[in-house]
């Protein structure tokens, strides 16, 4: 290691001494000192934020300033990300980013001296087919009361240029956790405290999301609330001359609450102050003012409340008053009750567009707000959606005079990629199961679906032997009759047709073998001819036991006007009706056996009143079509659907002239008038009082053709309801043009895209609230409307509730009556039932009746000495059906026993009098029980 020694030592000295060597040169003379003065440095773009994508480049310039060198120091800036390092040199750089997230881009230069200068962007680098989000609300650094509302916006756009909203937006809080979502949302924050508002947009073609924030700051101070109910947008067009919700004097109402203060929500409503905004010209105060206004333009009122702290809280909403109201349009398809649709296979969409002064249509345009591309043109257009996910469709039509001027309906739909049910399962009956027939089954079953929920898919049950049985997850079933093996089939269907299904095997005890042999009026065969009333009638019927060990344990005759008979049982079974009533009789024979299987035979028969040749009496002068019936301070008036007149039963009472033909008929007693409403095939709907008729149409009937095939209206609150092949117009019933021009329809529209047939308003409404069902072409709708002391059908508080199967028969309702009680009833092509319950089977034994389609329904509560019976009349194209509800007996109506015409489709029935029966040859009367 020594001899290592002396090399080391030269490589050490030989520096020395050539520095000593140089140290021995004469020292040159300073140079003058000057004053150095650092760069001035600054970047562009010099936006805060920048958006930018992976792999997009994008040229950043530096501009510097030097007092010694000038622009020439630009070539020394130095370009570094704080994520990807140095990136580039000069003072210009064309760069594009490997890494998405945020990043720091700086820029630096060092002048000769020694003195540097930076500046630096903060980039928020996106991944590729990430959409751009940003905040537009609230802006940064906003103090917030805790519980105060606030609005949130954020405009997240994709790389194709579309607008994400509904739950494509999700806002989360740091402290509250996650918001309400949307692109414009209203939230309330829980945690007081510094706060970081994000949102995330999700584009659901790419599967990328980008996130953008804003820091605000929570006050522990609790806020009010204060927020407008009405109107419900936030933003309304109205015109002078026109009917709320479209006219000039606009009814705003609020409610407020301090949540220092006792009595919970509505505590603050009379302090709500009213406003326009910016300027602050009050309105008024209280929760609630109506403010006409006069000169064309936008404003903004505002609803302002203080707390017992001096803490505010405000709502607001946009009104335009115009002199050209946009395109009014409703969207009938997708529905709101089924807003999915499939991707890439073309679904069925349909809107209709007016110009609301002309009532002329206007042909929509199509957009959804997940594709750029529009989805076609046309009130009907099959359309496929290609992208996946929540989204919004909207329909818009120009105005036909100002085409800067849009109107638009919108509906939130998702785009699905449908899968079929699976796990289809049956839990009741069990498998091997006996269960004896013509008694009440349980069927219970279940499946699952990725894209409904349970209740949105349909179950039906079908035996092997047997055929349909029931309908819905959880139901019953007395339709199993044949004896034997059974397979019983569940089969849940989605929307869309595809389906899951699940099998059980069953063995069923045959029922006992019954017949109704004979009705013998003496030696008058009544089932061959009718009987007279005065003299008994004997039935004689026959049950045997399906086993050849068995016996028949219990018999019971049942007429439907006379009620339980003494049933004799030896040697065949009979019984007597001492004193047959007049009418129609159906009596049925049960037998059960020893096992507790049940049949039952049925057969109908006639007693004719003395001096009677039928049962039924004809109107006269009234052997035409009937399609409507009402009952009037001039007697019976009735319509036949072709003809611009309204008809009479009484020959001295003068028939009324309509401007086209008369389809619906209601009777109302309001204001002291006796008012009959006409709905009409194009010429909308008339008032008459006293034989007067005033005409309204237009407006919210739509175009001038609209055809109104259903009328029901109520006193107390002011409500008509008028159906129509398009919808439900909810309008007053004391001038359905109030607060509009004169002869037109106000109100609102509900039920769009569905053909209203029937119309009835339950018994048990009150001044404070009225409920009504349609029968539609998509389902028994209810609709209840809440009334309060300045009550406008335009604006009412209402909702819809939608009714399908299995609640009832089936989805196309063509009838619908209630009970006193409120009990409802649907018709439907596949028979009636009340809702909720199963009907009876009008084509299985023992009725076995030709036609199930049930065009119109009546309920009639009966009074029998100290007891009610209720009854059902229901009209087919086969004649007409009486059904005794607690019975459950259905009798059928023929011509022979006097319909003009098997083809019923209007009945009424007058208070303590006859029932008129309205068919397509004729109106006849049926006074008997």
């Amino acid at each position: 290691m020594a001899s290592q020694g002396p090399p080391r030592l030269r490589l050490v000295l030989v520096p020395l001494y050539a520095a000593t060597l140089w140290g021995c040169e004469p020292a040159p003379r300073p140079p003058p000192t000057t004053h150095n003065t650092p760069p001035r440095l600054e970047v562009s773009p010099t936006l805060d934020s920048i958006p930018l994508r992976v792999g997009q480049a994008v040229e950043f310039a530096a501009t510097v300033e030097d007092a010694e060198e000038g622009a020439a120091l630009g070539t020394n800036v130095l370009w570094v990300s704080s994520v990807e390092g140095q990136l580039a040199r000069g003072a210009r750089a064309t760069l594009a980013f490997r890494e998405p997230g945020d990043q720091r881009l700086t820029a630096s230069v060092v002048d000769a001296g020694g003195l540097a200068a930076s500046a630096s962007l903060h980039l928020n680098v996106l991944a590729r087919g990430a959409p751009v989000a940003t905040v537009l609300r609230p802006a940064p650094g906003t103090t917030f009361n805790l519980g105060e509302e606030l609005g949130l916006e954020c405009m997240a756009m994709t790389e194709r240029g579309v607008r994400l909203q509904g739950s494509a937006v999700q806002w989360t809080s740091a402290l509250s956790g996650p918001l309400p979502a949307g692109d414009v949302v209203r939230a309330t924050l829980s945690v007081a405290g510094e706060d970081t508002l994000r949102c995330t947009a999700m584009d659901s073609t790419t599967k990328v999301s980008s996130t953008a924030e804003v820091r605000v700051t929570v006050r522990a101070t609790r806020a009010p609330s204060v927020r407008i109910l009405r109107p419900e947008p936030t933003e309304v067009f109205v015109k002078q001359g026109e009917a709320p919700p479209h006219g000039a004097a606009v009814r705003f109402a609020a409610t407020a609450q301090d949540f220092h203060a006792e009595g919970g929500a509505g505590n603050l409503d009379g302090a709500v102050e009213w406003s326009l905004a910016p300027s602050g010209h009050p309105l008024g105060r209280g929760p609630a003012l109506t403010h006409a206004f006069t000169t064309p333009g936008v404003y903004t009122v505002r609803a302002r409340v203080v707390d017992g702290r001096g803490n505010t809280a405000s709502d607001s909403v946009r009104v335009r008053l115009v002199t050209n109201l946009p395109p009014r349009c409703e969207l009938e398809l997708p529905t709101t009750e089924n807003p999915r649709v499939l991707v890439g296979v073309p679904s069925r969409l349909r809107a209709h567009c007016v110009d609301p002064e002309t009532e002329q249509p206007v042909e929509p345009f199509w957009t959804t707000s997940a594709e750029p591309t529009p989805l076609g043109t046309g009130e009907a257009v099959s359309a496929a959606l290609s992208v996946a996910g929540a989204q919004v469709l909207s329909a818009c039509a120009v105005d036909p005079e100002d085409t800067t001027l849009r109107g638009c309906v919108e509906r939130p739909v998702r785009a699905i990629i449908n899968t079929p049910p699976t796990g289809c399962a049956i839990q009741a009956p069990l498998p091997d199961a006996v269960v004896n027939a013509g008694v009440p089954l349980t069927l219970t079953g279940s499946a699952s679906d990725a894209e409904d929920a349970r209740t949105g898919l349909r179950y039906t049950w079908v035996s092997s032997r047997d055929g349909a049985l029931a309908q819905g997850p959880s139901t019953h079933t007395v339709r199993l009759s044949t004896p034997g093996h059974h397979v019983l089939t569940l089969t849940a269907t989605d929307p869309w047709g595809l389906a899951c299904a699940a099998a059980v095997a069953v063995t069923v005890n045959g029922a006992p073998d019954v017949r109704v042999e004979s009705v013998m009026q003496g030696l008058l065969d009544c089932g061959r001819g009718p009987c007279m009333e005065g003299q008994p009638v004997v039935l004689t019927g026959f049950a045997r036991p399906a086993a050849p060990q068995g016996h028949i344990a219990e018999l019971a005759w049942l007429d439907n006007l006379a009620g339980s008979l003494l049933p004799v049982a030896l040697p065949l079974p009979t019984a007597t009706l001492a004193f047959p009533l007049a009418g129609r009789h159906t009596t049925v024979l049960a037998a059960t056996d020893q096992d507790g299987a049940v049949s039952r035979a049925a057969t109908s028969f006639t007693v004719l009143p003395l001096g009677r040749a039928r049962l039924m009496e004809d109107v006269p002068d009234a052997q035409r079509p009937v399609v409507a019936l009402a009952l009037t301070s001039d007697g019976l008036r009735y319509a036949d659907g072709a003809s611009p007149r309204v008809y009479a039963e009484r020959a001295s009472t003068t028939v009324l002239d309509v401007n086209a033909p008369a389809l619906s008929l209601h009777a109302f007693q309001g204001g002291g008038d006796n008012v009959l409403f006409v709905g009409t095939d194009g010429g909308g709907v008339l008032r008459c009082v006293q034989r007067t008729c005033t005409r309204h149409t237009g407006a919210m009937l739509g175009a001038t053709g609209a055809a109104v095939t259903a009328v029901a209206a109520w006193e107390s609150p002011d409500v008509l309801l008028l159906g129509t092949r398009r919808g439900l117009v909810v309008t007053r019933a004391s001038d359905p043009a109030s607060g509009g021009r004169a002869g037109t329809v106000g109100g609102r529209r509900l039920l769009d895209g569905r053909e209203v047939r029937q119309l009835a308003i339950s018994p048990d409404s009150s001044p404070e609230r009225v409920t009504a069902w349609a029968a539609t072409s998509g389902g028994l709708a209810e609709i209840t409307l809440w009334a309060d002391d300045d009550f406008e059908p335009g604006l009412a508080e209402v909702s819809v509730r939608i009714h399908a199967p299995p609640a009832i028969p089936d989805d196309d309702v063509l009838s619908v009556a209630v009970g006193p009680e409120g009990q409802v009833f649907a018709g439907t092509r596949k028979g009636f039932s009340a809702l909720g319950q199963s009907g009876p089977a009008l084509r299985d034994a023992p009725w076995r009746l030709q036609d199930e389609e049930i065009r119109t329904l009546h309920f009639e509560r009966q009074a029998v000495d100290a007891r009610t019976r209720d009854i059902l009349w229901a009209g087919t194209k086969n004649g007409l059906v009486r059904y005794d509800v607690s019975a459950d007996i259905a009798t059928h109506f023929g011509t022979e026993e006097g319909l003009p015409d098997p083809d019923v489709s209007a009945l009424l029935v007058a208070p303590g009098g006859p029932r008129y029966v309205g068919t397509a040859r004729g109106l006849v009367t049926y006074p008997w029980h």
